[in-house]
């Protein structure tokens, strides 16, 4: 196995720290801020794993499962505002 120097990379972020932020840190005010550190993840790894390389294969089918996932989640949270704004309205304001 091959070990890379991850120090060169200026947008480090990992599944541990993001698990941090999420869970104990509360530091993800937006799903936008989640998205751009997964987003770093995919990227640092494309950059540092040649094409050929299985990390490069399964960073494909993640980065695929998480567009998935976060459409998902906008759409559920569209249709939660949406009632949100509804009932409102149906209260008087």
């Amino acid at each position: 196995m091959i070990f890379i120097d991850f120090s060169r990379c200026t947008l480090r972020v990992d599944l541990a720290t993001m698990e941090r932020k999420l869970l104990v840190d509360n530091a993800y005010e937006t799903l936008q801020a989640f998205i751009v550190d997964c987003t770093k993840i995919f990227d640092n790894a494309r950059y540092y794993n040649p094409k050929e390389n299985v990390v490069s294969a399964c960073v494909e089918v993640f980065e695929k499962f998480f567009i998935e996932s976060v459409q998902g989640v906008r759409t559920e949270l569209a249709e939660l505002m949406h009632k949100r704004q509804r009932s409102e309205l149906g209260n008087g304001y």
